[in-house]
C-alpha cells in the first residue's frame, strides 16, 4: 500500500494465515504464514518467503502445496525453506542479516491442560538448532544468516521436559532493542500471549540478551531471558511488541478476550528498566483503548524517527481492517 494516497497493489498470492511481515535492512520483504501442524510436528506448517524487489513484483502466486512461484515476476520471490515448515508469527531482523529472531507459535490454540503445545525452545542453542539460510542472492551484502528463533512445537503427548521447552505459552511477536544494538549488544524483547478468560493466565514480555553483536554472531554468548512485563488483568494478553526509536519505550498490544471478560483491548507504552532494584519495566501507561470489544490492536511498527507509529486494527465490528497512523509523539 502506497501510505500516500492509499493505493494498494497485489503484490502475492496464494499463501495462507500471513502473520508476520518485515523489510529487511537491504530492501527485501519477509513474510510468514502462521499455519502449523494442527495433529503432528511431521505434518507440514507455514512458509517463509523472500520478496527480493517488492517494487518490482506484482501479481506472484505461491502454491504452497509444490512450493512453486508462478507469474512474469516470480523470480522476484524466493521461499526459505531452511528454517523450517511452522506457523510464524513474528519475525525480528537485524539489520546486517548475520542474526535474525523468529517468533513462531503452532495454530493448536492449546488451553492449559496441554499447555506443552506451545512453548519457546532455547533461543540460541547447539548448532543442530540452527540453521544457515540464505537471504536476498541478489541485493545483500551479507549472503547467510543465523536464524535463531524461540519456536513452538511439539504436540500434547510430549511433555515439556522431553521437548526441553520452557512453561512459555503462546509466544508471539518479538522486536529488536535498537538502543543495545547501537551499543554493539544484542536484546529483543517478546509477547507471551496466555490465557485471560479461563485461567487468568495474563501473559508476559520477556527480553533476551545475547551477549555483544559479535559473540551473538560467533554462537559464543550466554543467552539469558528476563521478566520486563508482568500481565494483569489490567494488561492482559499481550500479542504484538514495537519497540519506539529515541524513546526507547516498548509499545504492547492487547489481544484479550474482549466479550468474555468484558474489557476492551489497549495499546500501552512501556518504559525499559532503569536505575532501580529490580529488571523489570519502570512503568506502563494505557496510550490508546478500542472503543469495540471484538476489536484488537497487532502489527504496530515506528517509521525510523520513532515519532509515527502505524498500526492495525482487526475484527471490528465492521467486518474490514483499518490501518492507523499515530502522530503527536514528543
Amino acid at each position: 500500500m502506497r501510505i500516500a494516497d492509499g493505493t494498494v497493489e497485489t503484490i502475492l498470492t496464494g499463501t495462507v494465515s500471513c502473520d508476520p511481515v518485515r523489510r529487511t535492512a537491504w530492501g527485501t520483504i519477509i513474510v510468514g504464514e502462521e499455519a502449523g501442524p494442527t495433529t503432528s510436528p511431521a505434518t507440514p506448517g507455514g512458509w517463509l518467503l523472500e520478496i527480493i524487489s517488492p517494487l518490482q513484483t506484482t501479481h506472484v502466486h505461491f502454491d504452497r502445496v509444490t512450493g512453486l512461484l508462478s507469474g512474469p515476476d516470480a523470480g522476484n520471490v524466493a521461499t526459505r525453506p531452511a528454517v523450517g515448515r511452522l506457523a510464524f508469527e513474528g519475525i525480528a531482523l537485524y539489520p546486517n542479516g548475520s542474526c535474525t529472531t523468529v517468533t513462531k507459535t503452532v495454530q493448536i490454540r492449546a488451553r492449559p491442560a496441554a499447555r506443552t503445545s506451545s512453548s519457546f525452545r532455547a533461543f540460541r542453542g547447539p548448532a543442530a538448532r540452527r540453521s544457515r539460510i540464505s537471504f536476498s542472492p541478489r541485493s545483500s551484502p551479507a549472503k547467510s544468516m543465523d536464524c535463531v528463533w524461540a519456536s513452538a512445537a511439539g504436540t500434547p503427548p510430549l511433555p515439556t521436559a522431553t521437548l526441553k521447552l520452557s512453561g512459555y505459552y503462546r509466544p508471539e511477536d518479538a522486536d529488536i532493542d535498537l538502543k543495545a544494538l547501537a551499543a554493539g549488544l544484542v536484546r529483543w524483547c517478546a509477547n507471551n500471549t496466555g490465557n485471560e478468560g479461563e485461567d487468568h493466565n495474563w501473559g508476559e514480555t520477556i527480553c533476551v540478551t545475547d551477549g555483544s553483536f559479535a559473540e551473538a554472531t560467533a554462537n559464543t554468548a550466554t543467552p539469558e531471558v528476563q521478566y520486563l512485563v508482568i500481565g494483569s488483568p489490567d494488561l492482559a494478553m499481550p500479542d504484538n511488541i514495537a519497540y519506539q526509536p529515541g524513546r526507547g519505550n516498548w509499545i504492547i498490544h492487547e489481544d484479550g478476550d474482549g466479550p468474555a471478560v468484558g474489557r476492551n483491548n489497549d495499546l500501552w507504552s512501556c518504559q525499559d528498566d532503569g536505575e532501580d532494584a529490580d529488571t523489570l519495566s519502570d512503568g506502563c501507561v494505557r496510550i490508546a483503548t478500542l472503543n469495540d470489544l471484538n476489536a484488537e490492536w497487532t502489527g504496530g511498527i515506528f517509521d525510523a524517527t520513532g515519532t509515527r507509529f502505524f498500526v492495525s486494527v482487526q475484527h471490528n465490528v465492521t467486518g474490514h481492517g483499518v490501518i492507523l497512523e499515530i502522530t503527536g509523539w514528543r
